[in-house]
């Protein structure tokens, strides 16, 4: 949690492991996006309505609302230079290598700066009124800038030289953006709409209007085929006419399912307040919004005519729509048996509906009488299929089991075992004689129903595997997940073929073209993407090489069981290792690993998880004994060090980096922190204010610091005699009394001073 004030945004890193809120406050604050651990915080003295960090993310650009642009230090919080304005600075922006800075001002000035030093590069650049907006072009060329007097300038960075005055509105401008490519530059304004010029000449190639208030902030997509602004209202365009895709976005709750019909030219989605909405996958428009439940919809499938729609949710009731008009065709209720999931079959003609109470029921639609009900326990159901004749169906559980059913009689014949965690979606090869099944365990498996033996297991990228498909051919697998990838599986060899990344949420839904020549996605934000399914290999035939260990990861290409040698290694050393550096030192030390392997575990464990409190214990397993080499002492200390980076706030990482300086010698630093408030306060137990005070009153006492030596002792004596107090035990103790007549040895120059 970052504060009590309301935050104004929050930003990503360039390697996504930092994520940096800030907000009115005026605190930013830096956060380790996999443990949520603070990693360092800067406070001004105003709301903080910007912040950045550089192509690097060795620096940290931040706008108050002051004359002062801001650059930290992330790793530490503590402030490098600041860049001064006449007037309260508006907004400010790194160019696309992190080495210049462009701040913009109430002042109407427009200046720039080399981030290394604070040098200011070339004279200011007028804009005649105070702006709201820089921003760089993709290639760091070119600069845009919006104020308050109705206007948009594009600079030549290099010279100076304004190249154009853009003046297409009677309203103050708001913002502005580059498209990825650089051709496009996007302003929109408090009078409703976006304009979009072309930056190669300099004219107006759309306007984009808005029904009400107007847009806050527009975008473009990265191959610059579309726009999407936002506001009052959210909407998205074909560029660079303003041909409208999709209606403004009126989503006002959670998408808990969302399926692709048959032919992939729809998309139904239910939410958490009960509707049903069904979507054109082409265009974006909405074509009906139904309701779904009248509490909470959780399941939506398709007919596999694509003709009728069901719905199930927790009032205990399943709808059937008409998918052409909208109009409901029936409903089935269960009343204190919510159903969990809902599956047609082949033929559209039954239901099967897994229930709450430990039974699933079989459907028959037509006369509305139940077929079978199949026991299958009180467990929860995620997911349920019939294979291609309708004569057997699959259930997949959250304790990671799986049972295969008659859907005629509702006998089990068999149970599948080997999933580690809830199995989300099952499917039978088109030919019934293998299942493939997701999981939150980030793996698809493949299973041969002939002997219920696993076939193959395909790990996938980290994150819950959702929505799982066969190819027409049976010969491979796709499957979606919360990773925002989708994977594409050969259901032959169990290898992962490729991995499609670049979407903005969670892959819900994924299906193949009639074909198989083409795969398709959507997220349950309504995105929707479709890519030819042999793009990688025709990418590696126009460009024969061997891909690298990271490359191999991205595009899980590896091999499985090179993979899960090279991560069950990793994962160990994650166990009795700390840092990721001597993880990867450990890789290459071991001669047990072929070199692929070896690069593959080298690959993990570079980017693998610090753990802070592993850290620090491993980090005090070596200090807390004096007989230990100095590289052993430096080697805790590189530990404690980076432990109260991630937690600065924590006084256990704080006390054991106070004794590992101590250790090294660096004894003045080491009483920084053994003296913190952090270390010695309430938080602290009786025991760990011993050793703090100990170690305190050794430091003083090697900085010459007598006095404050002894106070220091008399303190840990102080804290010890309430220790023994309240375990009954004598006050005495042969430790304390040694530390005493070193201090007093040492002091009367018997000795040399020892740690």
């Amino acid at each position: 949690r970052h504060g009590s004030e309301p935050l104004s945004g929050a930003r990503f890193d360039p390697s996504d492991r930092r994520v940096v809120t800030f907000g009115n406050d005026g605190i930013a604050m830096v956060w380790a996006t996999r443990s949520g651990a603070v990693i360092s915080r800067h406070a001004t003295r105003g709301p903080l309505h910007r912040a950045e960090f550089d192509a690097n993310g060795e620096r940290l650009l931040l706008v108050a609302s002051d004359r002062l642009v801001r650059l930290v230090d992330p790793t530490d919080g503590h402030l490098l230079r600041t860049l001064d304005h006449q007037d309260v600075v508006r907004d400010a922006a790194f160019d696309p290598t992190g080495e210049h800075i462009a701040t913009g001002g109430a002042d109407a000035w427009v200046r720039r700066f080399r981030a290394s030093d604070g040098a200011e590069l070339g004279p200011p650049l007028l804009h005649h009124a105070a702006l709201t907006t820089v921003a760089w072009s993709p290639d760091g060329r070119l600069l845009a800038t919006t104020a308050r007097d109705m206007s948009t300038y594009l600079w030549d960075v290099a010279s100076g030289e304004r190249l154009a005055r853009f003046q297409d509105n009677d309203r103050q401008m708001c913002g502005a953006m580059f498209s990825a490519d650089g051709s496009m530059l996007l302003a929109w304004s408090n009078d409703g709409s976006t304009h979009v010029y072309s930056v190669a000449t300099r004219l107006l190639a759309a306007r984009l209007p808005s029904e009400r208030v107007g847009h806050r902030f527009a975008i473009a997509s990265p191959d610059g085929l579309r726009i999407a602004t936002c506001g009052s209202d959210g909407r998205l365009w074909r560029a660079p006419s303003p041909r409208e895709l999709t209606a403004p976005t009126e989503r006002t709750a959670f998408v808990n399912d969302v399926r692709f019909s048959p032919d992939q030219t729809q998309l139904a989605e239910v939410a958490r307040d009960g509707w049903l909405t069904i979507v054109d996958a082409a265009t974006g428009r909405r074509r009906h919004k139904l309701e779904a439940d009248p509490k909470r919809a959780n399941r939506v499938a398709w007919s596999h005519d694509g003709a009728r729609l069901a719905t199930a949710g927790t009032s205990g009731s399943v709808r059937l729509f008409d998918a052409a008009t909208g109009v409901r065709l029936d409903e089935f209720t269960f009343g204190e048996q919510a159903p969990q999931d809902i599956c047609f079959d082949q033929a559209g003609e039954r239901l099967v509906v897994a229930l709450s109470g430990g039974d699933s029921v079989v459907l028959d639609l037509a006369t509305q009488r139940e077929l079978a009900r199949i026991a299958i326990g009180r467990e929860s159901v995620l997911s349920t299929t019939f294979n291609a004749t309708g004569d057997r169906v699959a259930f997949g559980f959250w304790s990671g089991k799986v049972i295969v059913a008659d859907a005629h009689d509702g006998r089990i014949l068999a149970t599948l075992v080997g999933h580690e965690d809830a199995v989300w979606c099952l499917a039978f090869r088109p030919d019934g004689a293998r299942l493939a099944t997701t999981s939150a365990d980030s793996t698809v498996r493949i299973w041969e129903l002939a002997d219920g033996t696993l076939r193959h297991t395909c790990l996938g990228p980290k994150g819950t595997a959702r929505e799982v498909t066969w190819s027409p051919d049976g010969r491979r697998v796709a499957a979606g997940s919360d990773a925002r990838v989708a994977t594409l599986v050969d259901a032959e060899r169990g290898t992962t073929i490729s991995v499609r990344g670049g979407f903005a949420s969670a892959v819900y839904a994924v299906a193949f073209s009639a074909d198989g020549r083409e795969l398709h996605g959507a997220t349950w934000q309504g995105e929707v993407a479709t890519w030819p399914v042999d793009a990688v290999a025709a990418a590696m035939a126009a460009r024969p090489r061997e891909l690298d260990a990271a490359e191999r990861i991205t595009y899980g290409t590896q091999d499985a069981e090179r993979w899960r040698a090279a991560q069950n290694a990793v994962d160990a050393l994650m166990k009795t290792v700390a840092l990721p550096a001597e993880r990867v030192a450990a890789i290459d030390a071991d001669r047990a690993f072929d070199p692929m392997t070896k690069a593959l575990a080298r690959a993990l464990a570079t980017g693998s998880e610090e753990r802070p409190r592993d850290l620090a214990t491993s980090a005090w397993a070596i200090v807390a004994r004096r007989a230990r080499t100095p590289a052993e002492f430096e080697l805790a200390l590189a530990r404690a060090q980076r432990a109260h980076e991630l937690v600065p706030d924590a006084g256990e990482y704080r006390r054991v980096l106070g004794v590992a300086l101590y250790r090294t010698g660096r004894f003045a630093e080491a009483l920084e922190h053994l003296e913190h408030l952090d270390a010695i306060g309430p938080a602290a137990t009786h025991s760990k204010r011993v050793v703090t005070y100990v170690f305190a009153a050794l430091a003083h006492h090697h900085l010459g610091a007598q006095a404050a030596a002894l106070e220091a002792l008399a303190l840990a004596e102080q804290e010890y005699v309430e220790l023994g107090a309240r375990r009954d035990e004598d006050a005495s103790t042969p430790f304390l009394e040694s530390v005493r007549r070193t201090l007093a040895t040492d002091a009367s120059g018997g000795g040399a001073k020892t740690r």
